[in-house]
């Protein structure tokens, strides 16, 4: 099939802007005699465009013309011998060929030898009996092609990459196999290359053949069989190896019936292995490197000084590690990285990298960070709110404050609170699944949990029994409103207290606070069982410039920071390469002092994960 490539570039053929009596005298010159076709022919004029489509055009003109079908074959027929214009072919449902397009072009010009070397080659490479369409070939049937439109098609370029690459353009290539010169054009390369296939096959059914190679190779008959009806790339390289390497003795064989083009097919084949050999290695080794790269940004993330990076931050260090590395390629490395570490395509669990409002962290700090922030806001809580109740008691709450008033009013307050003073916990307090799921891999990763009890038994620090819904901040906080109260009333001055006992105030709020007392629950302590996890790591000397953005950095700090962040990459790479090899695998999961495979326990933990998202 031709390709429309390149429509809106092609210059109609000056024939087409003739006036109906020109256009008659050039159809004379080419024996071009019956009315039929003359009408036909204006009417193809008049509807000009670089490929039109045969059915249709035919179709267009059954009541018009009787026979149109073939005297449309007909008349391009002559246009053809005139190169002026040619129909093309197509396989159809049933395997026959069939008219496909019609090609009006000016007189010899490359789209008319580009379509009609396509022609030749896809009726050759319908019977791996043909021999291959050349120079010589054509030649024999008086048949010269311009030498101009002719390039030659470099070894180098014989290979799947090579093939897409000149399928973007309509180029007539020679290729040189066993002396001789082999046509092709760029949309019919795979086209030969399974051609020649087709013919290797077709000459190793040959006893005879597939003895001599069996000998060569030291394969049994029966493996050599299966072999050759296999994609195995290092065996059919090796084969056509064997193969130009013994074609003296072969063509020698009389008994064996090799013809040329048998060994132009193993050399071409051979050639297009060995490339595709080293493609795929090179691919590989380009792949490896990618992931390597594409770790050593996750460890950017996992091991940097800050547990938490803005994405800003992500962003200038990866450019200055990787932009001139990959140049135009990039933004698909940044694009890749996304979707492999920041996408979680899994209805359970944590992407590498989550990605929170406040910035980037891994999925492997992720806990421990929002400890160590909970923390901090744990020791100022109490102090916060305990100033609430001292101005509430000592003003006897002029001010209006709610925030004692029930249960109700307590949760909204320590949400607003939490929120003013640290985002990102409330985001993760706003957000439980996602904090469930850290405290999860935290707990199967890092505390090494092994059963199912252990892992409530942390999760029920932060949420209620048995789900994923946070527990009510003033259990997690601890703040028990009655103890608020007697300490902000001990605070009072003797007399006040006296007073207050004595007109009943004391007791009256007593009453009201007991109400909002923890009673039996004791204040958590969300570090339980953190251990070594939370110890700090040293921290490396500072660059003065390295709060400076990209942009800004003079070229010695540029080199300064890429030295610095080199050193960094080094120093984790292999850490990288360990935590990447494997997929993280969650440790035994015990029930019942029972132990239980890996499937097992994959599907333990999501029984469990389920199990909690259910009321």
């Amino acid at each position: 099939m031709i390709s429309l490539m390149n429509e809106n570039v092609i210059v109609p053929p000056p024939y087409i802007r003739f006036d109906k009596r020109q256009r008659e005298e050039l159809l004379s010159q080419f024996g071009v005699t019956a009315p039929a076709q003359r009408d036909l022919f204006h009417q193809l004029c008049d509807s000009w465009r670089p490929f039109v489509d045969f059915d249709s055009f035919v179709g267009a003109r059954l009541g018009q013309f009787p026979h149109v079908e073939t005297e449309m074959v007909n008349l391009l027929a002559r246009l053809k011998a005139a190169k002026l214009g040619m129909l093309t072919y197509k396989k159809n449902s049933k395997g026959d060929r069939s008219p496909d397009k019609i090609l009006l072009c000016s007189e010899g010009e490359k789209r008319f030898w580009f379509a009609f070397l396509q022609d030749l080659i896809q009726t050759a490479c319908e019977n791996p009996n043909n021999p291959f369409l050349t120079l010589s070939l054509l030649k024999s049937r008086e048949l010269t092609l311009p030498v101009e439109f002719l390039q030659d098609l470099s070894p180098e370029n014989v290979s799947k990459s090579g093939f897409e690459e000149s399928a973007k353009s309509e180029t007539l290539f020679l290729l040189t196999l066993q002396e001789e010169k082999i046509l092709a054009t760029s949309q019919t390369l795979n086209l030969l290359m399974s051609f020649s296939v087709s013919k290797l096959r077709l000459s190793l059914k040959n006893p005879e053949v597939l003895t001599m190679i069996s000998r060569w190779h030291n394969i049994p008959l029966s493996e050599l069989t299966r072999k050759v009806d296999e994609k195995d790339l290092g065996f059919w390289k090796t084969l056509t190896e064997t193969v130009i390497k013994q074609r003296e003795d072969l063509s020698a064989d009389r008994k064996l019936h090799l013809e040329k083009s048998f060994f132009q097919a193993a050399e071409f084949f051979r050639i297009y292995t060995g490339n595709q050999l080293e493609e795929l290695r090179r691919q590989k080794e380009e792949q490896q490197d990618r992931q390597t790269d594409l770790r050593q940004m996750e460890q950017l993330i996992l091991k940097d000084k800050e547990v938490l990076m803005p994405e800003n931050d992500l962003d200038g260090h990866v450019r200055l590690l990787f932009a001139e590395k990959y140049g135009e390629k990039f933004a698909g490395l940044q694009e890749e990285f996304r979707q492999q570490f920041m996408t979680n395509s899994q209805k359970t669990g944590l992407s590498p990298i989550v990605v929170l409002k406040a910035g980037l962290v891994h999925r492997d700090n992720l806990y421990q960070f929002f400890v160590k922030r909970f923390e901090i806001l744990q020791n100022l809580v109490w102090q916060d709110f305990a100033n609430r109740m001292e101005r509430l008691v000592r003003t006897s709450n002029r001010t209006g404050d709610l925030t004692f008033v029930n249960k109700d009013n307590l949760e909204h307050a320590l949400s607003d609170w939490v929120g003013k003073n640290d985002t990102l916990v409330a985001e993760l307090l706003d957000h439980p699944k996602l904090l469930a799921e850290a405290l999860i891999h935290f707990g199967k990763n890092s505390l090494q949990l092994g059963s199912v009890e252990e892992m409530q038994a942390l999760m029920e620090q932060l949420f209620r029994p048995g789900t994923m819904k946070i527990r009510p901040l003033q259990e997690i906080f601890g703040i028990d409103v009655l103890q608020l109260y007697e300490a902000a009333f001990r605070h009072l001055n003797v007399v006040t207290q006296f007073w207050k006992r004595l007109t009943g105030q004391y007791k009256a709020q007593e009453e009201t606070f007991a109400t909002l007392r923890l009673g039996s629950v004791k204040p958590l302590s969300i570090r339980v069982a953190l251990g070594a996890g939370l110890k700090a790591e040293g921290a490396r000397p500072k660059d003065p410039s390295a709060d400076k953005p990209l942009e800004s950095l003079t070229p010695e700090e540029r080199k300064v920071r890429q030295k610095d962040w080199q050193e960094r990459r080094r120093a984790t790479a292999r850490s990288a390469d360990k935590g990447s090899e494997k997929p993280e695998k969650a440790p035994p999961v015990r029930v019942n002092s029972r132990h239980y495979s890996e499937k097992e326990q994959d599907s333990a933990w999501t029984s469990f994960r389920d199990t909690l998202t259910k009321e």
